[in-house]
This record gives structure tokens, sequence and C-alpha cells, in this order.
């Protein structure tokens, strides 16, 4: 959208540098106001038991997956 915009912009020419600074500080603020709900939604989510149980099992089982292709790789 941001790039859009600027292009729009630019294409006339002169007169709206403060227009697209104006329209860069608003789409910054939704996008970040949107990244911030996204995160304390994937917080909570995460933050549920079964799902750190089962992050953790899939964590341990990678883990130990890569320490055993590390430990059989010839030098």
């Amino acid at each position: 959208m941001f790039l859009g915009v600027q292009a729009l912009v630019h294409s006339g020419r002169g007169r709206s540098r403060a227009l697209l600074v104006l329209v860069h500080v608003l789409l910054t603020s939704v996008w970040l106001g949107g990244y911030v709900l996204l995160l304390s939604r994937a917080r909570a989510f995460f933050e549920k038991p079964a799902v750190r149980r089962g992050m953790d099992r899939v964590t341990g089982v990678v883990l130990i997956g890569f320490g055993l292709k590390v430990a059989t790789i010839r030098p």
C-alpha cells in the first residue's frame, strides 16, 4: 500500500512531500497496531500449557536430531 501511495504522490511531483510523510506515518501506525495485536494473540496462544508441552516436545526432538547429525559428521 505504501509503495502504491508513494508512486501516486511522486507522479504529481512537487507539492506533496508533507502528504507523503503523513501517509507514511498513518500506514506505519496501522501496521504497528496490527503487529502488536498479532503478537499479543500469539503470546496468549503460546502460553497455553498444552501448546507449550507440544512445542517443548518438538524442540526436544529437533535438538536431539541436530545433535545426532553433528555427532555423526566425519571430520
